[in-house]
């Protein structure tokens, strides 16, 4: 098989977080994550714990990422009747796309490193989710 292979279809109802992944260095020189990243990380790993693989995934992934935010309430209802509006603003899709990847670490793949190919899409709708869509990539045979 030269084609993907859909694995796993999951979405969870909460709100994306605004945070990203990001290292602050303590004046001694050392790295560590802050709380509110720790805790985004978490929240995405709890909600998507209940699609988790039996066997962790080997060889090379592609992913699709959509995260959803609620429309703004402060938007006239005219433009929350679209069925979508695509969102321009932080965060950026790949600082979001790696929080999201490096927090599903160990549900589904071995190491975010694997995925070959991401695709992170980033809209306001009028309920909040997060989607994920996980194929197997195969390499061609000699």
């Amino acid at each position: 098989m030269l084609g993907p292979e859909l694995i796993v279809k999951a979405m969870a109802e909460i709100e994306p977080p605004t945070t990203t992944k990001q290292q602050v260095r303590s004046s001694k020189g050392h790295f560590y994550q802050p709380q509110h990243v720790k805790e985004a990380c978490n929240r995405i790993y709890t909600n998507f714990a209940q699609y988790k693989l039996s066997e962790l995934l080997e060889g090379p992934l592609k992913i699709v990422i959509r995260y959803t935010w609620a429309y703004p309430k402060s938007w006239p209802k005219k433009k929350k009747n679209l069925p979508f509006v695509y969102r321009d603003t932080k965060p950026d899709f790949d600082n979001a796309a790696k929080l999201f990847c490096d927090s599903l670490r160990g549900l589904f793949w071995v190491d975010d490193k694997q995925i070959a190919i991401g695709t992170m899409e980033e809209y306001y709708a009028a309920e909040p989710s997060i989607e994920m869509e996980l194929y197997k990539l195969f390499n061609p045979e000699k």
